[in-house]
């Protein structure tokens, strides 16, 4: 049985943390976080944020795009992440953030996906893009840390990756998914198969169950939602 366990960042004992880590990354390859230092009222806050955005109209929601950098909305089924699964699109929408470099930065690239994010008119969602940018923030500083437990857990320095994100392709992903039931059968999917790109994913969800991850037995294990994690 594969069993999802959680990590506790605020223990004092990195080497414990270490072998944690690298158990659950040999085991299900997952893991829940708690003691991260984000409050549950942030939590709140961001999905609240993010539900004003995607309640927008869609002809507004359509221009807060820039495909040449992969900033801001993606269109409803826009995506199919299993293609050999699916004969759909994913049912859901989403919205990408990142570290907003602005076109007079000297760290400006669009090519390196150094580029401006796409916001919503403060006047209609005056928290959105300090909320966002504020979580991102709270994003990174957990990031850094699980990435110096997977460091650890590889019997390397704990700084071994950092110099690697010095400046990281750090994103923040805004995901809805409207009330439409999966059909695997037919080849109806809410987010197709897939592995994550780049070093860790930090997910956050609802209190809606649906999330799957796939055991080493090539068997789908529910994840529970919560707060605490």
């Amino acid at each position: 049985e594969t069993v999802i366990p959680t990590i506790d960042l605020a223990r004092s004992d990195t080497a414990v943390l270490a072998r944690e880590v690298r158990v659950a990354c040999q085991d299900s390859g997952f893991f829940y976080i708690r003691g991260h230092g984000i409050p549950t009222s942030t939590f709140r806050s961001i999905l609240d944020e993010s539900k004003a955005m995607f309640d927008l109209p869609s002809e507004t929601k359509a221009k807060l795009r820039d495909t040449s950098t992969s900033r801001g909305y993606t269109a409803y089924q826009e995506e199919t992440l299993d293609p050999t699964h699916q004969t759909c699109g994913d049912t859901k929408e989403g919205y990408y953030i990142a570290r907003d470099i602005p076109v007079t930065d000297p760290r400006y690239n669009p090519a390196q996906f150094a580029a401006p994010n796409v916001w919503p008119d403060p006047k209609e969602l005056p928290n959105f893009r300090p909320q966002c940018e504020a979580y991102l923030a709270d994003l990174m500083r957990v990031g850094r840390q699980v990435t110096q437990l997977l460091a650890l857990s590889l019997d390397l320095k704990a700084d071994y990756f950092d110099t690697a994100f010095r400046e990281p392709l750090a994103t923040l992903r805004l995901l809805h998914y409207p009330p439409v039931v999966s059909n695997p059968e037919d080849g109806l999917f809410a987010c197709g198969a897939h592995s994550d790109y780049g070093m860790v994913t930090l997910l956050l969800t609802d209190d809606v169950p649906g999330l799957q991850i796939l055991s080493k037995k090539k068997e789908w294990i529910n994840v529970p939602p919560g707060f605490d994690n």
